[in-house]
This record gives structure tokens, sequence and C-alpha cells, in this order.
């Protein structure tokens, strides 16, 4: 065999094995776009899409190297290479701010002392965290809230709800990255602040709040936590409040 057939052979087998590969990365790229819908919990959609956008980019880069090998210009010798460094450069900046939302916000205990609350769902009208914080001694506490600024004078651990880029930062619309940034950490003895429900509605509608709420609810107390809901009642009507007076007991400002 001579030399030239040899080479020849060599460029089928590296053809070959590049379409095998374009095939491979092309079914990866359409099972991580079927699951946009669960990643979509995780992080919020803007992210998501720049992820998928580096993807797009990659596999074009990938598709340009089998094109490369049929029909080589000067051009296709660095476009491919182009595009893939594109892409894997959109894929780890986006990586990095995926990491930055799904990395819990942790609870902690604020108050040492005996909790006089047990672990269960409560409802409370407007009061400030200073009401709260002696029923819950010895428990872990996290605060969802509209407005931090209490939650961080009395040292209590919290998720902004607000379209301002922040660590710490959920935008209000994004009711399942919220859910799980709650969730992550929680434990049996968390009890969850829900404070900013009006706002989530506002974004939201009451429907999904509420199944939001429902699902918070079903998972902390099957963890034997707790969540205590602030709300405004002349924030919502008659049917709105009736619904969460059905899920939530009153909670008891006074110890026992």
């Amino acid at each position: 065999m001579g030399a030239l057939e040899l080479a020849g052979e060599f460029q089928t087998i590296k053809l070959l094995a590049e379409i095998v590969a374009f095939a491979t990365l092309t079914s990866a790229v359409v099972l991580a776009y079927s699951l946009r819908d669960v990643l979509a919990g995780y992080v919020d959609r803007r992210t998501l899409k720049g992820v998928f956008l580096g993807i797009f980019i990659f596999w074009l880069g990938y598709l340009e190297n089998v094109f490369n090998d049929l029909y080589k210009t000067e051009l296709t010798k660095v476009l491919d290479d182009i595009l893939v460094a594109v892409g894997m450069t959109i894929i780890v900046v986006t990586a990095f701010q995926m990491r930055k939302q799904i990395r819990a916000v942790k609870p902690k205990v604020v108050t040492k002392g005996p909790s006089f609350l047990k672990p269960g769902a409560y409802i409370t009208g407007l009061v400030a965290p200073s009401m709260i914080l002696p029923l819950l001694q010895g428990r872990q506490l996290l605060a969802i809230t509209r407005h931090p600024k209490p939650y961080e004078e009395h040292g209590i651990p919290y998720i902004w709800i607000s379209n301002v880029p922040a660590e710490n930062a959920v935008r209000p619309t994004e009711l399942a990255p919220l859910l799980h940034k709650v969730l992550s950490s929680a434990d049996g003895n968390t009890f969850i602040i829900v404070d900013g429900l009006e706002y989530l509605i506002l974004n939201n509608g009451f429907e999904p709040v509420m199944k939001f709420l429902m699902n918070l609810k079903d998972n902390l107390l099957t963890r034997n936590a707790g969540m205590v809901v602030i709300v405004d009642p002349k924030t919502l009507d008659d049917r709105q409040m009736n619904m969460l007076m059905r899920e939530f007991e009153r909670l008891p400002l006074q110890k026992p």
C-alpha cells in the first residue's frame, strides 16, 4: 500500500470519527435543550439563554470542523477554532453565573435558647422581625424579603427579592430558583420567614405564588422544619386571605 493510499485511509477514518463525535455532540445538545425547563428551576432564564448560546456556538464550531475536512479553505482552517473558543468562553462565563445563583444562602441560629414554636406553617400580619425572634430562639433562620435591612440588623440571613443583580438576590418572577435556594440548606431545625408576599403576587399573580407557598410548606414539613408568612391582609381579597388561612396557622406572637 502506497503512502498516498495510507494517508487517504487515515483521512477517511479521521472524517468518520469526527462525524460520529459531531453526532454524539448533537444528541447531547438536543438532550440539554429538552431539559431547559428543569434547568430553569435552578437558574434564571437570562443565564440559561447564555449557556445555550455558548453551546450553540460551540456546536457550530464542531460542525465547521467537519466541513473543514470536506471543503478546506483558508477561512475554514481558522473559523472552527474561533467558534469553539468563543462558545467555550461564553459557557465558562455563564457557568460561573449559574454557580453563584445555585449556591445556597445558609440559615443560621440568631438567638440561643429554647424555641417556643413547634415546626409548622404559620401566618401573621405585618410585624417587625424583632416580634418573631423571641419565638424562634435556637432555630436556624432564613428570610425571603423585599426589605432586607431589618433582617440585616438582627443578623438574619436573607434572600432579597429584587430585579437588581446581586449575590443574595432572586428576581421576583423566578419562583423555582427561589424555592431551590431556600430548600438547598433547610434542615429540621430551620424556620423560613416569608416577608414580601405582596411583591411576589404583584409580579406573578396570586395562584402561582400560592403554589410556591404550598410547595415550600410541604417540603419544609417533611423535614420537620417550619415557616412564617408575613402578609398585609389589606393587600388581598377575602378569597385569597381565606385560602392562606386554611393552609397556615395563625402565629402566636406571645410566648406560651
